[in-house]
């Protein structure tokens, strides 16, 4: 009995980061640095900057659109095209996004690093208060999340006494482009 409960909390333990990844992808969008290698071909092996169209230039097929693709989408996209055009066979793409440039959140006030901060993948309010050195001892026990909307701006005041002392949930949002946390 005891065997079979350590396995399944193993089995939960290494699921856990696959659930979380498949939870939200990163969507590729102007700024962003991929990294794209296609095996077997290292003379197609290329680094690419997402433009402001939302495209990258890669050899043999020239512009080929990323914008709101995750990088799976592009590496498929990529191989399809490939194919298409009679380049390469059976090609195997991979990209990686090196530099995540497109989505930032701002995190202002009296923090240790104010400044502008890419979200990686689902992030939160205290995931972004620690990539900006966490608060000064100076600061107040509110935060001020404002996010623009359809119909304006919203604007939350948390709690920051209740996210870190008691782990509220509910003082801890997920964040998404543009937001401004202070």
């Amino acid at each position: 009995m005891l065997k079979s409960f350590f396995w399944i909390l193993s089995l939960l333990i290494l699921l856990a980061p696959i659930a979380h990844s498949a939870k939200q992808d990163y969507l590729l969008g102007p700024g962003d640095v991929i990294r794209i290698s296609v095996y077997d071909h290292p003379d197609l092996a290329a680094e690419a900057r997402v433009s402001e169209s939302g495209t990258i230039q890669f050899p043999l097929l020239g512009e080929v659109p990323v914008r709101g693709r995750t990088a799976n989408e592009a590496a498929d996209q990529l191989t399809k095209l490939m194919i298409d055009g009679g380049f390469v066979k059976q090609p195997q793409v991979s990209v990686m996004v090196a530099q995540f440039r497109s989505q930032q959140i701002s995190v202002l006030g009296y923090v240790a690093r104010p400044g502008k901060y890419p979200v990686e993948q689902a992030s939160n309010v205290g995931d972004m208060l620690a990539l900006a050195g966490g608060t000064l001892p100076s600061a107040s026990d509110t935060a001020i999340l404002t996010r623009a909307q359809d119909k304006g701006v919203s604007r939350q005041t948390l709690n920051l006494t209740a996210l870190f002392g008691d782990a509220d949930a509910s003082q801890n949002p997920e964040v998404s482009n543009g937001d401004v946390i202070y």
